[in-house]
């Protein structure tokens, strides 16, 4: 991702002669223009979507990590779109008045409030009016976004203990036989 936060197509990379890494990533070399030495290369990552968990936001998208941002601002940079979320101060029922406000001013199309002690889901849409309204749950017991194109989820699975493998959903959702 340091690569895509610079804006550059790859990051050249140390330690990967006489590995396999290198051939398993399909990772390229380029001669170094400062030494003449070969160097490996990896492509930037790109992705669509950063989720920062931030100390303070405001309604127009601005925000406040305490510390070390770390890896936070490299994540952003290198995404195309950027989700913060931020600690609740009020809460109204099962509602963090703060962060629901914030996410309806923010344009935030799609709201998740997964509470696993409670184990309750509840999942919102913003209405054209800029109003979260409530999106059942199928039926079947499942979920399916009307942001992210394709995308379920079974909200049984929030609960199992213990949680379902990362293969088994992989395979239920048929990214792997």
């Amino acid at each position: 991702m340091q690569a895509a936060s610079l804006g550059i197509p790859f990051q050249p990379v140390r330690g990967l002669f006489g590995t396999d890494v290198a051939t398993a990533g399909g990772f390229a070399t380029v001669r170094d223009p400062y030494s003449g030495e070969d160097i490996y290369v990896v492509p930037r990552i790109r992705p669509d979507w950063a989720v920062l968990h931030v100390h303070e936001a405001d309604e127009q998208g601005n925000a406040r990590l305490y510390g070390s941002p770390g890896y936070d601002l490299v994540m952003a940079e290198a995404a195309a779109h950027v989700i913060l979320t931020q600690p609740s101060r009020e809460f109204s029922g099962n509602f963090c008045i703060d962060d629901v406000v914030l996410h309806q001013m923010a344009g935030v199309r799609e709201y998740w409030l997964i509470d696993p002690s409670r184990k309750q889901a509840e999942f919102y849409l913003l209405g054209p009016d800029g109003i979260y309204a409530s999106m059942p749950v199928g039926e079947d017991g499942i979920f399916r976004s009307h942001v992210l194109d394709g995308f379920w989820l079974k909200v049984d699975w929030l609960w199992q203990d213990p949680l379902p493998t990362l293969m088994s959903v992989l395979k239920e959702w048929g990214f792997v036989k």
